[in-house]
């Protein structure tokens, strides 16, 4: 799967969005004709509305969903002021990957588990549909080893119960 992981700031409006979905159209029949599956990697300000529209729906509207996946980050999701449920609600078809990282209630990103985000729930209803891989990520921990080993033991005592 090829992800398109970060848009620059200078593309962050209305008709810069617009245009980004016709790249992510064409960009993802390519990818298709080469074999791959093509996706989008949130951040939140995708999730600030401009001109009364949300970027991200923007996006996912605009773009086919036979060509372009949403590689949904919860954490991002959550920042941005949104419940990724309400998302999964509308676009489940289009989520295939998640990343996976949780936030305190001040925001802070911390170990999974450790958080306030709900991931049963949510990759419970992402993996109801299109959901093929999920990503356990935090940006900086203080020990990479250890923040992945925590946050899997959450996953499985959540998941395998």
């Amino acid at each position: 799967m090829i992800v398109i992981p970060w848009l620059p700031e200078e593309v962050r409006t209305p008709d810069g969005y617009r245009e980004v979905a016709d790249d992510l159209n064409r960009a993802g029949e390519a990818a298709r004709r080469m074999g791959f599956r093509f996706g989008y990697h949130n951040h939140e300000f995708e999730f600030d509305a401009m001109d009364g529209v949300i970027p991200m729906a923007l996006l996912l509207d605009e773009t086919e969903g036979s060509l372009v996946d949403w590689q949904m980050d919860i954490y991002w999701v959550v920042d941005g002021g949104h419940e990724p449920l309400e998302w999964l609600g509308h676009y489940s078809d289009r989520v295939t990957s998640v990343h996976i990282k949780d936030r305190s209630a001040k925001g802070v990103m911390v170990d999974v588990g450790d958080g306030v985000i709900d991931f049963e729930k949510i990759l419970r209803a992402a993996e109801a549909h299109e959901l093929r891989h999920s990503f356990i990520e935090h940006d900086n921990p203080a020990d990479s080893l250890v923040t992945v080993r925590r946050s899997f033991d959450y996953l499985m005592q959540e998941f395998t119960q």
